[in-house]
């Protein structure tokens, strides 16, 4: 790892078209001290957070991308006492807690995690799944209406409706997939939970992690409000036309000297240069993790993550 991913050194210009990548296949390839970053993610989410981690094959810690994603991250974001932190699309990471443990003052934004003690999730889930028994659809009614034709001539009398009829296979499949198989995925949760959450209101607590619901391409905050803006896997889910003013606003709340940390999934198209040239900051480093495989031996889609820093001087992004 180079001397300027934390400091205020901006590198030689970095091409974009097409974006000058440094390639990796995994977080080994990254060195011991990424390696020791990574070991301690996974102690955290996995004994601070009792988290969940996914069965991506042989070596994987957390996920495939996770695993080079989150210590990237932390080797790259400038923590210290005092520093002002900002984490977009948070969902239940561990990088806000392990970031506020490091000193920083951080604040994490998501539009749809929930943050709930486990009895309370418990109860909305329970809630939220008697609500769909009682809607169980065990009778339907039939699309259309039969007309009972009078005499030999044409003419129809009035509309009478089909009857309404019992149908257990629509029933038995409502209850397969929206009682049973949805709601498994939520009630394991409560125990074990993933990425999706829900957020434990006690670590936000111990750990003084400012937890907002609010939408990314309207943060609610002044402008130079950060020191570091981090999003995590969440711009390659949106529209185009979102994704650009999410990270224009992300720009927009770092303070001068300040530094954005974006990674994403390559799926259909390379958004580098789109994102790049949309908020208007310098690309201090781009890396791409490739070529890793899933357990039936399918290639991942690439991750792609960019340190962008402000200028310091406004004057000298124009």
């Amino acid at each position: 790892m180079g001397p300027h991913y934390n400091e205020c050194v901006v590198p030689p210009a970095i091409a974009l078209d097409p974006p000058a990548y440094r390639t990796v296949h995994g977080a080994s390839d990254e060195g011991p001290a990424f390696l020791d970053e990574l070991e301690r993610v996974f102690a955290f989410y996995t004994g601070e957070m009792n988290g969940r981690v996914r069965d991506d094959g042989p070596g994987v810690r957390l996920k495939w991308s996770r695993d080079w994603e989150y210590p990237w991250v932390l080797t790259r974001a400038r923590l210290a006492a005092g520093s002002r932190v900002l984490d977009c699309g948070a969902g239940n990471s561990p990088l806000p807690f392990m970031m506020a443990s490091r000193g920083a003052s951080v604040v994490a934004l998501d539009r749809d995690a929930l943050v709930a003690s486990r009895a309370h999730y418990a109860a909305l889930v329970a809630w939220d799944w008697v609500r769909g028994l009682v809607g169980l659809p065990l009778r339907y009614s039939t699309s259309g209406h039969s007309h009972e034709h009078a005499g030999g001539s044409g003419a129809s009398g009035p509309a009478v409706p089909k009857p309404r009829r019992p149908l257990p296979a629509r029933a038995w499949r409502f209850l397969r997939y929206n009682l049973v198989k949805r709601h498994a995925v939520a009630f394991s949760r409560i125990t074990r939970p993933d990425v999706w959450g829900p957020v434990s209101p006690s670590l936000l607590e111990r750990y003084g992690v400012r937890y907002m619901h609010g939408d990314l391409t309207r943060l609610p905050f002044p402008s130079g409000s950060f020191d570091t803006v981090s999003c995590i896997s969440v711009l390659e889910h949106m529209p185009p036309d979102t994704r650009t003013l999410g990270v224009r606003d992300m720009a927009r709340v770092l303070r001068p000297g300040g530094q954005l940390l974006i990674t994403y999934d390559l799926q259909e198209k390379d958004l580098t240069r789109e994102l790049v040239e949309a908020c208007g900051l310098v690309p201090v480093e781009l890396a791409r993790l490739e070529g890793v495989l899933s357990p039936a031996g399918r290639r991942r889609p690439d991750a792609i993550a960019l340190h962008l820093s402000k200028p310091a001087d406004p004057a000298a992004s124009s």
